[in-house]
């Protein structure tokens, strides 16, 4: 009954002339909302807004829709800006690509800090799709637009994307000089969220030659300043960081406390995608300990998690992770036994893999 209702409560009012400014109304009402929501999800009560904005998503799309339709882009780049965040801890990469598109091919008359920060929220949605030079050409022209429209908040915010780009592409040297330069800026911003983040994409670099103790130094200072931010995501990938570390070291029990901790703080928020991350390295811990059909059951939930969320491939994943394990496990348990492991684990819901993992928690103390 209620799309029938709906129907005819629009027709309603078409009829009565009206439309057009409840509209722009609605969009007035969900920009406000967006722009009061985008430094919560950030901080302490991260997942309460992100909850909040998820309740609300069909009324975000239909915002953004509306004002690239009705010639808004203004208004479509300032919902983009605001909810770029939200769109990648919830998963929501292509629909905010697709949103963000439409903005920046319908707004050619947009000012140029407008266009700049529709580029920032589309690079935000390309990163970790695979299409790394496009990302880097996004971040190219965003960092242009905002140097000439001297937005040095803003500017930081492309360059550390930017940085994240050239990750991608290989180019360690680059990565690293265009990270520092944007480091520099955010702490003279006094931005201890963005300077986490460029922290855990500093760490990349050296994980990458093999400088583990050097990659742990800045995941920790990361981590460190999470503490005072809330922050759960730069806090889940500074642990991820760091049980790649211990586990390249050898020190297995230590990588399966880190995996564990980062696993817990992608719960809290609903972090899907990267929960199933932390379900991948905590199969190479169990394979490690020799407990294959539990390593299978968690690749298997790690599987069913990346197809419902989309798998996007950031910097600081380990690529190769997921085929080295089950690669291994295969053979070890036989195809029979490692496809009934697995679909078990794929038969889980969120809830239920985050719990297995935890299943043998107090055997290992939590990571410092």
């Amino acid at each position: 009954m209620l799309e029938p209702v709906r129907q005819y409560a629009l027709e309603r009012l078409r009829e009565s002339g009206e439309a057009d400014e409840a509209r722009w109304r609605h969009a007035r009402y969900y920009l406000a909302l967006a722009e009061e929501a985008e430094p919560k999800i950030k901080g302490h009560d991260q997942g309460e807004w992100l909850d909040r904005l998820e309740a609300e998503n069909d009324n975000l799309r239909a915002a953004i829709g509306w004002s690239v339709e009705a010639g808004g882009p203004r208004t479509a780049a300032r919902l983009g800006w605001a909810l770029g965040m939200y769109w990648v801890m919830r998963a929501r990469h292509s629909e905010g690509r697709l949103l963000m598109e439409q903005t920046v091919a319908r707004g050619t008359d947009l000012p140029a800090e407008m266009r700049a920060r529709a580029l920032w929220a589309l690079s935000a949605c390309v990163y970790g799709s695979g299409e790394n030079e496009r990302l880097m050409a996004l971040c190219e022209e965003g960092v242009t637009l905002f140097r000439k429209v001297g937005d040095t908040r803003a500017e930081a915010y492309t360059l550390g994307m930017m940085g994240f780009a050239a990750l991608q592409l290989g180019e360690l040297d680059r990565a690293t000089r265009i990270l520092e330069e944007a480091l520099e800026m955010f702490r003279e911003q006094g931005d201890d969220w963005a300077s986490a983040q460029v922290l855990t994409h500093l760490a990349v670099v050296p994980l990458r030659r093999g400088d583990y103790p050097r990659a742990a130094t800045y995941a920790e200072e990361a981590l460190e300043l999470t503490r005072r931010t809330g922050d759960r995501l730069a806090a889940n990938i500074a642990l991820y960081l760091l049980a790649q570390a211990a586990s390249a070291l050898g020190e297995d029990e230590q990588a399966t406390r880190y995996f564990r901790d980062a696993l817990a703080l992608t719960f809290e928020v609903a972090d899907k995608t990267n929960a199933a991350y932390c379900l991948q390295g905590l199969a190479a811990a169990a394979g490690a300990r020799d407990e294959p059909r539990r390593a299978a059951r968690l690749l298997g939930a790690a599987e069913a998690l990346l197809e419902a969320a989309g798998t996007h491939l950031y910097a600081q994943m380990d690529y190769e992770l997921y085929q080295r394990v089950a690669d291994a496990i295969r053979e070890q348990l036989g195809e029979g036994a490692w496809t009934a492991a697995r679909d078990e684990g794929r038969a889980m819901s969120f809830e239920e893999a985050v719990s297995y993992a935890h299943e043998d928690e107090e055997a290992i103390p939590p990571a410092p």
